[in-house]
């Protein structure tokens, strides 16, 4: 038996040897290249990698491959498609000195084929099809190669037409330009957009102020706009907004492979109204009371909101002012046909959340929101209402004496676990824990307060999910009370993965406020990672942040800190770290606030 097992062993060992050794392994340069005459265009021809070709040492390390060459007399913009049907492939494109200058794995229209379209200059160039898996698996595979040598034109060589300020259609085929060009977007951050080998239309319009540019997004063509020196204004595929009057220039481009199919058309509508802008200053603010029933609509009388998350999205405003005793506000909707956001604004108008379902207020002042339908365009009627409240339901939570099955609304019949209360809570109230608490697992809280009862309480960590934020925000947590006596502990009773972060906020616009903590000794990937962060009165001594996370709180938006120590702990890379913006936030101004803060012989890298 056992001298039998070993020929078998020896026999599949030289098979699979046998497939790696029926082919020598090459070098790029080294590689067979066949000539593709392109006297007439495309050149498509039909092939197969087969268990006889080269194997790549380099490229595509253990790939077998075919090689291809051609050469050029002007600068020119070349298209190489590889369809490869079910299986994945690979294609290169190399220089004269066998250097990759341009390579592609999926293309846009393909999951499994490639695509390479980009502008060469004169001179000789050599093509490698190849495959994504190794050459144990891909052999004996067919596959397609076309190349397309084209003229391309500059978004200042092609033709612009005349076009009214109206809905029109179109429809781009074979015999449009091809662009290959780059704009420099002064407006958002500064990259370039690129337009790559699309077959394009290109409009000039004259436009009045507070114009939206948009068209059918199912037609599939993206819109590029332009001033009248060339220079970039807007990029959609549901609108642009224009500031300005003035002549502007309409780009639209499709990425259709006009070259493999010269019947292929590629029609598009193209709307183009002026419509009432509005931003948070400028809107009005009807004045509602709190506990009203509010039944209204959304029309196309109504502006469009201004800067904004929300392409061209019909706007109302509200006002309302809190009652002495008030704290909170709940937002209620009243079975509403009509979907849409709410932005909840401060009483200077900056705004503050998105989408909440409860707000922290400040009693006897004056707040604002603004209603804007959730998708561009969208109308229709509404009924929501207002509620004030002075406090959250409360929920007591006792690790140690408490019961899940309680009701929890007092410390006589507290239940065990967050899990519970949260449960029961709809993840929102203030919810006290009695004694001392572990998290074995993360939690979810929406919106509340975690506080001590009666006495300093100790937290500790032993998280099974590795890796995962232990409390994640998705709206508001205060996690500790900020004038209190008391405080929470967490200490390294149990030492925890140190890859999870404490508090992680989860949502656009979620705030976060810690009062009254001591971490001390603690080993951790970071504190706080979300976008709106204020602690006060709190001690971190000692403790060690993973290198791996780097920075022990990471900011978004907002970071205020009072009456806090920071002293000697260790950590990989900086202490606070506010990042820029997420891009879906446009408007709100990043802001780090600090006093009466010690930060004292703290070991940090950046």
């Amino acid at each position: 038996m056992k001298k039998l097992l070993f020929v078998l062993t020896f026999c599949f060992a030289g098979f699979f040897t046998a497939i790696a050794q029926s082919s020598d392994y090459a070098y790029a340069r080294d590689l067979v290249y066949k000539p593709l005459a392109t006297d007439t265009l495309p050149v498509t021809i039909l092939d197969t990698l087969l268990s006889s070709d080269k194997i790549l040492l380099d490229v595509r390390k253990d790939s077998y491959a075919k090689g291809y060459s051609f050469s050029i007399s002007e600068e020119k913009m070349c298209s190489i498609t590889m369809l490869s049907g079910n299986w994945d492939s690979y294609l290169f494109l190399l220089d004269d000195n066998f250097q990759v200058i341009n390579y592609d794995d999926d293309y846009e229209d393909s999951n499994t084929g490639s695509r390479i379209v980009t502008m060469l200059p004169a001179g000789t160039y050599y093509i490698i099809a190849t495959s994504y898996s190794s050459y144990t698996y891909t052999y004996n595979k067919s596959f397609s190669l076309e190349l397309n040598i084209l003229d391309a034109k500059t978004l200042r060589q092609i033709s612009y037409i005349p076009q009214a300020v109206e809905m029109f259609t179109d429809t781009i085929t074979y015999h449009d330009d091809i662009v290959y060009d780059k704009i420099y977007n002064n407006y958002y951050g500064g990259y370039d957009v690129n337009i790559e080998g699309d077959r394009v239309k290109g409009y000039t319009m004259q436009m009045s102020p507070s114009t939206y540019v948009f068209y059918d997004i199912n037609s599939g063509v993206d819109i590029y706009l332009l001033d009248n020196d060339y220079n970039f204004v807007g990029y959609g595929h549901e609108g642009i907004y224009i500031e300005n009057a003035g002549t502007y220039r309409l780009i639209v481009a499709s990425d259709k492979n006009f070259d493999s199919d010269t019947t292929l058309t590629h029609g598009y509508t193209i709307a183009v109204e002026k419509f009432k802008g509005a931003s948070y200053n400028t809107l009005s603010y009807r004045l509602i009371n709190t506990n009203e029933i509010v039944n209204d609509s959304l029309t196309k009388d109504e502006p469009v909101l201004f800067p904004s998350n929300d392409n061209l999205c019909y706007a109302k405003g509200y006002e309302i002012k809190t009652s002495d005793t008030t704290k909170y506000i709940l937002f209620e909707d009243n079975n509403s046909s009509l979907s849409y956001d709410i932005l909840f604004l401060d009483n200077n108008k900056n705004m503050l959340q998105k989408n909440p379902y409860i707000v922290k207020t400040s009693p006897s002042t004056t707040y604002y929101f603004v209603l804007l339908g959730y998708s561009p365009l969208d109308i229709g009627d509404y009924s929501f209402t207002i509620k004030e409240m002075a406090h959250l339901p409360i929920y007591y939570v006792d690790a140690i004496n408490g019961n899940d099955t309680n009701d929890g609304l007092s410390a006589h019949t507290a239940m065990q676990t967050l899990d519970a209360a949260l449960d029961s809570s709809d993840l929102w109230g203030t919810f006290y824990l009695t004694e001392d608490y572990i998290f074995d697992h993360n939690i979810n809280i929406g919106f509340g307060e975690i506080l001590p009862y009666g006495k300093d309480i100790r937290l500790s960590i032993a998280s099974n999910n590795i890796g995962s934020p232990i409390i994640n925000v998705f709206d508001y947590l205060c996690l500790g009370e900020k004038d209190g006596n008391f405080s929470f502990i967490l200490d390294s009773v149990i030492t925890p993965a140190d890859d999870n972060t404490f508090i992680s906020g989860y949502s656009d616009y979620d705030i976060v406020e810690i009062n009254n903590l001591k971490m001390i000794n603690y080993d951790m990937a970071r504190l706080f990672r979300g976008n709106n962060l204020t602690i006060n009165n709190c001690e971190f001594i000692g403790n060690t942040i993973d290198p791996d996370n780097g920075e022990f709180i990471d900011v978004y938006m907002s970071l205020k800190i009072s009456n806090t120590i920071f002293s000697q702990n260790n950590i990989a890379g900086s202490l606070f770290y506010i990042q820029e913006l997420p891009p879906f936030i446009t408007d709100y101004t990043p802001s780090f606030e600090m006093e009466n803060t010690d930060i004292l012989s703290n070991s940090m890298q950046w």
